[in-house]
């Protein structure tokens, strides 16, 4: 069979076989054509000797990839053909509803990922749960865990189809985006906050365990959170009202322990409904211990335990309790924490004083800086001393601590 001739740049020359000269709006092109599987496909070349030359080689290549496709893979398998078949269906499918469709290479790559999780990190809500789990047996509060476990379920339904490596900054900007206030508004910065700081720590998780390689939440700023007031404390005058309310409270004793631990140290109402006897005066020392199983930080600490806070212990009969014996009353730590929450309300409404919440824990912060510096307190409370600046005191006079501290039980009935 001869081959075609045609005139381009006014010399005759032989056309290669699937290259044919056609013409489209009153302009010639060069047309190669080649066949991939059962569907022809072409592409236009300008119908110059430099075209002809492209055009030549580009049939010439793709003769060349059939034959070693074609050595590579052999014949089409039943399988193979049966997996055509299903994306053709569906680009057809997209072709009638005129929306877009995946190629076929997309497509097969998301399969093998999907059949292959192994290649892959797991799905977020998977990894945040799981972390979840593990912050539930650390020593932290009932409320502090409901509030990570509300965070953790919106995130997991947002992310719910998301691997955690693939969430980047911009996906969690997106979801960030998506946060209302409670007037439906936009939300806080605080709140705003507050998710990023329980994304970081799932991520975090992630990242010890060689789950993810990166904590996205470390290449994005945090909203900056100015405090509306001052932390809440309590004056002596109102302490000392609270305190002799609940010394003459027959329902109030068995409490006053962790109270007076509250008050004059700042032990954290979870640290107190794990402190038991044997954790005052420990090898006759005036202080307290908290271990690493009492306390929020994972760190132990010592309270010094002053005049009058030994005073009000020994008022309250605590050398006397058994030192296995818990200081508040309850056979679960849910319930001793939760009745001494009970007791703050009953106190407060006995006294005419406002309890604001953490108060206590504020007031022993700022009243032990007064009196001997940022550094004690500081050390006392288990706080750096910046975030004991940022979250706790605020200044008052020595005169005022010298006072906090000189609050006394009244005199024993004995």
């Amino acid at each position: 069979m001869k081959k075609k001739k045609a005139k381009i740049e006014g010399k005759e020359k032989r056309l290669p076989e699937n290259i044919s000269l056609v013409s489209k709006r009153g302009k010639e092109y060069l047309r190669a054509r080649w066949t991939v599987g059962a569907e022809e496909k072409e592409k236009l070349f300008p119908a110059t000797l430099d075209g002809l030359q492209a055009a030549s080689e580009f049939i010439a290549n793709k003769k060349q990839e059939a034959q070693v496709y074609g050595k590579r893979f052999g014949a089409i398998t039943d399988d193979e053909k049966r997996a055509i078949d299903l994306w053709r269906a569906y680009r057809d499918e997209c072709l009638r509803e005129g929306s877009k469709w995946e190629t076929m290479s997309d497509v097969m790559r998301e399969a093998v990922e999907r059949v292959r999780p192994q290649s892959l990190t797991p799905f977020f809500p998977d990894v945040s749960r799981e972390w979840l789990l593990a912050k539930g047996k650390k020593n932290i509060s009932r409320e502090h865990l409901r509030k990570r476990g509300d965070k953790e379920r919106m995130l997991a339904t947002y992310f719910s189809r998301a691997r955690i490596g693939d969430i980047n900054p911009d996906a969690i900007q997106a979801f960030l985006d998506t946060l209302k206030g409670r007037d439906g508004n936009a939300p806080t910065p605080r709140t705003i906050q507050d998710y990023m700081v329980c994304l970081g720590d799932i991520f975090s998780y992630a990242v010890k365990r060689g789950i993810v390689k990166v904590n996205p939440i470390k290449a994005m700023d945090k909203p900056r959170v100015s405090p509306d007031k001052d932390p809440e404390t309590l004056n002596p005058d109102e302490v000392r009202r609270v305190m002799e309310y609940a010394a003459k409270g027959t329902r109030c004793k068995p409490y006053l322990p962790g109270l007076v631990m509250a008050m004059f140290c700042g032990v954290r109402p979870a640290e107190l409904a794990r402190m038991r006897h044997v954790d005052l005066f420990p090898g006759g020392r005036n202080e307290a211990y908290l271990s690493r199983t009492i306390t929020k930080t994972d760190f132990a600490r010592r309270a010094k335990l002053r005049e009058n806070v030994i005073a009000w212990l020994h008022y309250a009969g605590v050398p006397s309790g058994e030192p296995s014996e818990y200081i508040l009353p309850g056979d679960t730590e849910e319930r001793r924490r939760d009745r001494y929450t009970a007791l703050l309300k009953r106190l407060a409404k006995g006294a005419g004083v406002t309890i604001p919440r953490d108060s206590l824990r504020h007031t022993a912060a700022t009243m032990i800086a007064a009196l001997e510096g940022m550094g004690e307190a500081a050390e006392e409370l288990g706080n750096d001393v910046r975030t004991l600046g940022k979250h706790y005191r605020h200044s008052v006079p020595r005169e005022e601590a010298e006072a906090f501290f000189s609050i006394l039980p009244p005199p024993s009935a004995d």
